[in-house]
């Protein structure tokens, strides 16, 4: 991919992760009062890019974006659960082997 598009990408990508971050500190409705995560989205979601942009943007070639967040292990006591994990995928050019959603 061309350095324009993977910088465009990253932006997108960027965006999910700070919509997303209050969710995963604790906020309705990933979690229930206790801080317990209660409804976290299971396996890859999409999450809509914006409209059509000008002739060298990556939206042009058929782009998706797709997140997921997944129970970490991050005091290294053992078990998930006592953080969570994001991961944004953005794809473009017909290249979806990495966006499943």
């Amino acid at each position: 991919h061309s350095n324009p598009g993977t910088a465009e990408a990253s932006v997108y990508a960027r965006e999910t992760a700070e919509r997303f971050r209050d969710r995963m500190a604790c906020d309705d409705p990933w979690f229930n009062a206790a801080c317990q995560p209660a409804n976290l989205p299971g396996g890859w979601n999409s999450d809509p890019l914006p409209g059509a942009a000008g002739t060298e943007s990556i939206l042009r070639t058929d782009a998706r974006r797709c997140y997921r967040v997944t129970p970490q292990d991050c005091d290294g006591v053992g078990g998930a659960g006592d953080c969570l994990a994001m991961e944004v995928r953005v794809c473009w050019n017909n290249d979806f082997t990495n966006c499943p959603c």
